[in-house]
């Protein structure tokens, strides 16, 4: 639905290709693209730039910065996810800790959450 309503399609080689865009009646598409996946970044850019030109609304939700960061991994001590279920509050009180956890998330919701989960 989402290609329709852009008005592209996927040719036979792989390519994608323009046509008229069918507009949707009701509703809406809510897509999420991210950079932490195998895709190239020419795809996400084009997919981007045809939705743009096709008057989608493009909301681009950032990083969580330092701060937030931390406030989200008291958060989840605090409900008892994963390994910050029962360390007594050792790697919310670490610096170094929560700045690892926020390299290795990229500062992103579900990353940070996958990271205390493991």
């Amino acid at each position: 639905p989402i290609m329709d309503a852009m008005g592209l399609e996927k040719g036979d080689d792989g390519s994608i290709n323009s046509k008229e865009p069918l507009p949707i009646k009701n509703g809406g598409i809510v897509v999420g693209l991210t950079g932490s996946h195998a895709v190239a970044r020419k795809f996400t850019n084009e997919l981007t730039d045809s939705a743009s030109l096709s008057g989608a609304n493009i909301v681009h939700v950032s990083q969580y910065s330092a701060l937030e960061a931390e406030h989200i991994l008291a958060n989840f001590e605090i409900v008892g996810i994963g390994r910050l279920r029962f360390d007594r509050g050792e790697t919310v009180m670490d610096k170094n800790e929560v700045a690892y956890l926020r390299m290795v998330s990229g500062g992103y919701g579900q990353a940070l959450l996958d990271a205390c989960v493991c």
